[in-house]
């Protein structure tokens, strides 16, 4: 089954920084241009890049895929950007509708780089994650500053099992739900888990986003009794669809989304839920991404 969707094309002004050099910074929304450079020395002019003003400090997973539960990301910024608190929310990509979450304060911890942010996932269920960031500085104790990239407000990483590898699932059990058998709680049906670690075990850019796509389409057939949500999960979906495509191409993405729908509506129960989700989505409309980085942008980890 085939997704009817509506393909609504339209231009997303592209977005780049420049800098001319004054003795001023130039401030606004709670951010500082970010071209690298330390923001005593330059006069930052804003030009309009994808979504977001970058923020002037970066974050930058340094350990993902995680397998030892403990995440780690670097936190650069200009020499004169002083970080006085630093507080973070992890959201699990899964996530249709992100659930209100606290954030929560962190000490910063010397690295080899330099300072680093250790986040303790060992309870958490492997899959893609959401780091969301904000900091305050010495200078300026009373403002908050957001991590933003071009088109995200996140960084994104991965957590995998500490034990790799999930059981073929008894066939009839496995076909007796349309959910099947998760047994490791990644979102990820295990058969269909199983044919993605065996097909991409040593690819890890065609199977993370293989498995996003996977993880997806479980998602699109699961919420179909909430219009809303199903929506969601259809956009997620075709989200996944141009991931994966930066990464094997047109062809190739098609055949991997082809044996993925195989896999997954391989009973009526499912193939009804497909086709349901389908009808769901009938009549909405859809923004297909132009820019190469915002496409990128699209897949739940870093290419």
């Amino acid at each position: 089954m085939r997704l009817p969707i509506l393909l609504g094309l339209c231009l997303l002004m592209t977005q780049s920084l420049y800098a001319e050099p004054n003795n001023k910074p130039n401030k606004k929304d709670g951010a500082l241009y970010n071209t690298g450079t330390p923001a005593k020395d330059w006069k930052f002019t804003k030009r309009i890049e994808g979504k977001y003003i970058k923020s002037t400090f970066e974050v930058i997973p340094v350990n993902s895929p995680i397998k030892d539960g403990l995440a780690r990301f670097l936190i650069k910024s200009p020499p004169d950007f002083k970080i006085q608190q630093l507080k973070f929310k992890v959201h699990n990509a899964n996530e249709l509708i992100l659930k209100e979450k606290d954030y929560v304060v962190s000490k910063l911890i010397d690295g080899p780089q330099g300072k680093e942010l250790h986040v303790n996932m060992k309870d958490q269920p492997p899959g893609f994650y959401r780091l969301h960031v904000k900091v305050k500085t010495k200078k300026d104790k009373d403002e908050e500053f957001q991590y933003k990239s071009a088109y995200l407000d996140h960084a994104r990483f991965v957590l995998e099992a500490a034990k790799p590898g999930v059981p073929m699932p008894d066939p009839i059990q496995n076909k007796a739900t349309v959910a099947g058998i998760d047994s490791d709680n990644d979102g990820i049906r295990d058969d269909v888990q199983i044919w993605i670690d065996n097909t991409y075990g040593n690819q890890l850019s065609e199977r993370l986003a293989t498995r996003q796509m996977a993880a997806n389409l479980q998602l699109r057939i699961l919420s179909i009794h909430d219009r809303v949500l199903s929506n969601l999960a259809t956009r997620n979906y075709l989200y996944s669809m141009f991931c994966l495509k930066t990464i094997v191409g047109f062809n190739e993405e098609r055949q991997i989304r082809r044996k993925l729908e195989d896999l997954y509506l391989n009973t009526k129960d499912r193939l009804h839920a497909d086709i349901k989700a389908s009808g769901n989505f009938n009549g909405q409309s859809f923004t297909s991404p132009n820019e190469i980085e915002e496409k990128k942008a699209l897949c739940s980890f870093n290419l």
